[in-house]
């Protein structure tokens, strides 16, 4: 077991375990639960060798909980990560944050030095958790990568998000309510794919990076509609009013100097092995 992965059962986690075949175990919350401050369950960790690799995907999203308790529960999770990181000192560890660390941005295209400034508990949350990392990085010199991550999509995803609901109206044959004119900017990455950049920074020598990790390409919503059901089959749309308006872009330069042979799937390509996927 040269791979620990917090989060190994859920929606990204799951992908990352394949990447890693039998050469990983999956820390999940039927497994241990993280989020206990009694550290009981530490005992679990005592057959994980020394310099294991720990890539972190745990914790509650944003799209099933922004509440102040899911907020406090995410960070004690991690606090108690950070204290198994203190007995079983890791090889590197990769953290999986989100773009919701910059809130709405002034400016496009968005970069790794874009002010931060969250709009969500969740985004506040991830910015802790980031700080805490840090810390624990400069006190331990541990390799650390810190992966902003922004709507992901993929099998496992219905629901979640703008792709995973339409997904899920299409299955219930229920309408999709868009929010807004359908003129917002969006980048949606393909769940795999943040699996094999996961997997490619086990392989890589580093000693700190944060990447947004992004495809460079942003889409409208309307746009992304249409890609939709030209693949999925058509779909009644209800348009609703939204007072906020986001777009969003990102610059990739980062991300391509650190894995510059890395190709992202194509939204049309990630939409149709979706579909391909939930026949």
């Amino acid at each position: 077991m040269r791979y620990v992965v917090f989060g190994g059962s859920g929606f990204i986690g799951s992908k990352v375990m394949k990447q890693f075949s039998e050469q990983a175990v999956s820390i999940s919350s039927k497994v241990v639960n993280l989020s206990n401050e009694d550290t009981g369950w530490i005992n679990f960790f005592e057959n994980i060798p020394q310099n294991s690799t720990y890539i972190y995907a745990a914790g509650i999203p944003s799209a099933k909980s922004d509440s102040f308790s899911a907020f406090i529960k995410n960070l004690t999770m991690l606090k108690n990560v950070i204290k198994i990181f203190e007995i079983k000192k890791p090889a590197k560890v990769i953290f999986l944050s989100s773009v919701e660390v910059y809130g709405i941005p002034n400016e496009l295209p968005v970069t790794e030095k874009t002010r931060l400034c969250p709009e969500t508990l969740y985004g506040i949350g991830k910015i802790s958790a980031e700080l805490m990392l840090k810390r624990w990085h400069r006190q331990s010199n541990v390799p650390l990568a810190i992966l902003r991550i922004p709507g992901i999509y993929g099998p496992g995803s219905e629901g979640m998000g703008l792709i995973g609901s339409l997904v899920q109206s299409k299955l219930e044959n229920n309408q999709f309510y868009l929010y807004g004119d359908g003129k917002e900017t969006r980048d949606f990455v393909f769940v795999e794919d943040i699996a094999r950049i996961v997997y490619l920074l086990t392989k890589k020598e580093f000693k700190e990076i944060m990447i947004n990790v992004a495809t460079g390409k942003s889409d409208t919503i309307t746009h992304i509609i249409e890609i939709f059901k030209s693949i999925f089959g058509d779909i009644p749309i209800v348009r609703k009013p939204k007072n906020q308006i986001c777009n969003l872009g990102f610059k990739t330069d980062l991300l391509q100097k650190e894995l510059p042979q890395f190709r992202f799937t194509s939204l049309e390509e990630g939409l149709f092995r979706y579909h391909n996927y939930m026949k």
